[in-house]
């Protein structure tokens, strides 16, 4: 009766021990597998980021807005060399960017006994805005190049640490479009003539240049041109223009505006006033270029009544006799200008140059004349972009030309221009190709005489 109980103890020990015994081998095994991990991990970087270095400086960091500031950018890989492979992908909200004048350096440094070496990057930056502007984490696409035993190439992101500046605003400025934050800043004007009495049909050009150092032309202001009594106005497209002087980068804006008098009377045209604040200095000073008071007659008044039709007519027929006049000598400009045989490189070159202005219409009606030229032009200008650009190209045009008055950022202008040599590459082909064949087909002998 005693032997049940007994052997049932005894069963019931083993099992405990084997079960304790396989827990332990348990135990033991996933302490082995990890070890062998580890040792494994101690041969592979955990992460080839580590071997980069990435470091952002800005100098300095309170500023006036519109006043240049500038963003350092440093990346260095170890026991090799880093660089960034796409600058112009930096994008920084409510401020302007652009490359300073030697952006890249070369850079050696020992880190914690390793040697790095990389770039260093320097871009201008700009507030658009007063108050406090927040740097982004950048995400730059860098390529490392390493030697020694594993020597090869490899791509990679980075991340830099988001920052934040502060912009501050003088007291006293009144208009921001009209601000200009700068060490020099000058505002000429010349006219074409000295005259103060006009006659109707006359006309007269007023020629206006600004120019800043440590501010590039499109951050210049723009100049409105009101609707005036008594004639017409007629702006050109502004010229930019950006240069260097003793490393002092200088930009320039030239407008230019033509006023036709149409009817007897005084006219006034208007001063353009600019304020301008030397950060040196931080002084605040008005700039202004006066207008002119202008009398205008030998025409009809505005005043006319209806009782004098003979005069009434007389006006209509000349400016119909000028309207055909303009006409005839447009019509003959084109017809040369198409004889030309230089005409699709100078409408090209007109194209990139309105390009660099940074308007959206005025790049729209280069773009038509340049495809207007070719010998087989497309009559659609988003059809065009469809078929020989890239989609991102392709998506910018067709939204320019659903709003003309949109606007244009740095980086999509060069992206348009890189674009825009590709197609012309691409269209001086077929035009080849046309001419060969036209040719072809010249030379071959008539059927039937």
């Amino acid at each position: 009766m005693r032997t049940q109980p007994y052997w049932r103890a005894t069963l019931r020990r083993c099992h405990q021990c084997l079960g304790a015994q396989a827990l332990l081998w348990q135990r033991r095994s996933v302490a082995l597998h990890m070890l062998v991990y580890l040792s494994l991990a101690s041969l592979v970087p955990l992460n080839a980021a580590d071997n980069i270095v990435v470091r952002t400086n800005i100098s300095p960091k309170s500023v006036w807005v519109g006043q240049r500031m500038t963003l350092q950018i440093d990346v260095l890989g170890k026991d090799g060399w880093a660089q960034i492979t796409d600058i112009d992908a930096v994008e920084i909200p409510n401020c302007y960017l652009l490359p300073s004048g030697n952006s890249r350096v070369r850079l050696q440094e020992k880190i914690e006994g390793a040697d790095y070496s990389g770039q260093r990057y320097e871009l201008s930056l700009y507030p658009q805005r007063n108050g406090s502007i927040e740097i982004p984490a950048l995400s730059l696409p860098v390529k490392i190049q390493t030697w020694g035993a594993g020597a090869g190439t490899n791509d990679q992101v980075v991340t830099t640490k988001p920052r934040s500046i502060e912009a501050k605003l003088p007291a006293g400025v009144q208009n921001v479009h009209s601000f200009v934050a700068s060490s020099k800043f000058t505002a000429t004007q010349t006219w074409s003539s000295d005259a103060s009495d006009f006659k109707v049909g006359d006309a007269l050009k007023r020629s206006i240049q600004l120019r800043a150092d440590n501010l590039p032309a499109m951050l210049l202001p723009t100049i409105a041109y009101p609707d005036l009594e008594y004639l017409s106005s007629y702006p050109e497209t502004p010229e930019l223009s950006d240069e260097s002087a003793q490393s002092t980068p200088i930009g320039q804006r030239n407008e230019s505006i033509t006023y036709l008098f149409e009817s007897n009377g005084t006219a006034q045209l208007p001063d353009y006033s600019f304020q301008w604040w030397d950060p040196q200095t931080e002084s605040l000073t008005t700039v202004t270029l006066e207008g002119r008071h202008l009398q205008i007659s030998g025409g009809i008044a505005r005043s006319a009544q209806p009782n004098e039709p003979s005069s009434t007519a007389h006006w209509k027929w000349t400016i119909v006799i000028l309207f055909c006049m303009v006409a005839t000598i447009v019509i003959v400009r084109r017809a040369q200008t198409q004889r030309d045989s230089n005409t699709e490189r100078t409408l090209f070159n007109q194209l990139q140059k309105q390009v660099q202005n940074g308007n959206v219409s005025s790049i729209l009606n280069a773009s038509f004349l340049w495809l207007d030229s070719l010998p087989t032009p497309p009559r659609q200008l988003s059809l065009f972009f469809k078929t020989h650009a890239d989609e991102n190209t392709a998506t910018l045009a067709e939204a320019w030309i659903r709003d003309p008055g949109s606007s244009i950022s740095p980086k999509q202008r060069r992206k348009y221009a890189q674009a825009l040599q590709h197609l012309r590459q691409h269209a001086l082909a077929i035009t080849k190709e046309y001419d060969n064949l036209k040719k072809a087909e010249e030379s071959l002998p008539r059927l039937n005489g």
